[in-house]
Order: structure tokens, then C-alpha cells, then sequence
């Protein structure tokens, strides 16, 4: 599953300059920030519609509105069944958003080894954008999303036997679009990304921490490694 996710850049004008090159003109939220290792329970940045783009802050754990209590966080939603589960089908219906990022984060157990090695997986792209979905919990006017996840490619098998939907660039309004409410046109986005075009490259374990986020302290202790 995906519950690690980074936005990096140089500084966040780096990062939004780059999110708008896949964009265009956005509508920014004040005290947006960069990332080098966010977690569930972490603020991250997500596109949304409402008239314009929107480029805004969002809790990372999806809590539905109608819950009585913010204890119950979905990091992840399966897309195979996303249009079916009540937890699911009123958001994918009308509360999609996208999350850019620099990459994410999957663990494995390597051979000879005591413990999980944290594996950075990323794209061709600078940044790339997974989809999620939103929702609104009034009791403190918490906003937050979940990640949409499908079967791994051929690459990411190799660390794990699910990966987040990494969505193509010409899906993306479709996606964000709140009056689009086309079911089976909007599954066949859900499907695992070209693994050619993406890469993993082990990282220290310093990373693995979810509460540590120094950006100098989080580097990688391998080459990248892509499909033979």
C-alpha cells in the first residue's frame, strides 16, 4: 500500500512552479510547504476543483463526513471496488482530487537482512500526481484525502503487490472535474503505470521514521534500479 509519499523541492516556490507546469494557473492556499517524508496524520498538498484550480493543504487519512468521530483515518482506497464501497462511492462520484509528488515510499525485506529497506519510487517526471479522493469532516472542519491504489506493475512488483494510481498528464481534468460522473470512463484511469517510465532506489532508513522529516538526514543508499 502507499502511506508515504514525498513533495520535495529546492524550496515550496520550486515545488509550485512545478505542479502549475502541469497545471497552468492555480489557486493557492497560504502555508504550503515542502516534504521529504509525509505520513498519515500530515498536512500535504492536493489539487482540487471548485470553479479554478485549487492547490491547498489536506490531511493525509481519508475521514469520511459522516463519521461521529475522526478516529477512523483511510490512507487507502482499492480502486478495483472504489464506485462500489459506501466508505468510497459518494467521493469517487463527486470529490476527487490528485496529489503531486516527487515519489513515495514502499518497504521490503531484502535477503541478509534484519529489517525493511525504504525504497523511493518515481517516475520519468519531476513531479507526478496520484489520485485520491476528499472529504470534509465538519465537527472541526478537517479536510483530508485517501490515496486510490491498483495492482502493481511488473517494477513495483518487486517491492510490493499494490501501488498507488499514478494518473497520465491527459487525465487529469477529467479527473479533477466534479461534474464528470462518467463510472466507467473514469476506472479506466485506475490502472497500474507504465513500469518503463518509473524507478526505485533504496533509501537509508532514517526515512522509515514517520516523524522524521529533516531533509538532510533522508538520502538514498543505492542506484536507481529500473526494469532490465
Amino acid at each position: 500500500m502507499c502511506f508515504r509519499v514525498e513533495q520535495e523541492g529546492e524550496d515550496i516556490g520550486a515545488l509550485v512552479r512545478a505542479i502549475e507546469n502541469l497545471f497552468g494557473d492555480m489557486v493557492l492556499q497560504e502555508g504550503l510547504r515542502t516534504s521529504p517524508n509525509i505520513a498519515l496524520t500530515d498536512q500535504a498538498i492536493v489539487v482540487v476543483r471548485h470553479k479554478d484550480l485549487n492547490l491547498r493543504n489536506m490531511t493525509f487519512g481519508l475521514v469520511l463526513s459522516w463519521k461521529e468521530k475522526a478516529n477512523s483515518a483511510l490512507g487507502n482506497a482499492k480502486g478495483e471496488t472504489i464506485d462500489q464501497l459506501p466508505s468510497f462511492k459518494e467521493q469517487f462520484a463527486t470529490q476527487r482530487c490528485l496529489i503531486p509528488v516527487t515519489g513515495f515510499y514502499e518497504w521490503r525485506m531484502d535477503p541478509g537482512e534484519k529489517r525493511k529497506t525504504p525504497y523511493k519510487v518515481m517516475t520519468d517526471d519531476e513531479v507526478f500526481c496520484l489520485a485520491g479522493l476528499w472529504d470534509h469532516w465538519p465537527p472541526k472542519q478537517l479536510v483530508s484525502f485517501a490515496i486510490i491504489t491498483t495492482e502493481p506493475n511488473e517494477l513495483i512488483a518487486q517491492l510490493h503487490n499494490r501501488m498507488p494510481v499514478v494518473l497520465k498528464r491527459e487525465h487529469y481534468q477529467d479527473w479533477l472535474d466534479p461534474e464528470n460522473h462518467d463510472v466507467a470512463a473514469l476506472k479506466t484511469m485506475l490502472k497500474p503505470y507504465p513500469a518503463e517510465h518509473m524507478a526505485y532506489q533504496a533509501y537509508d532508513r532514517h526515512v522509515s521514521g514517520p516523524g522524521n522529516k529533516e531533509k538532510g538526514l533522508i538520502f538514498p543508499v543505492g542506484d536507481p534500479i529500473r526494469l532490465s
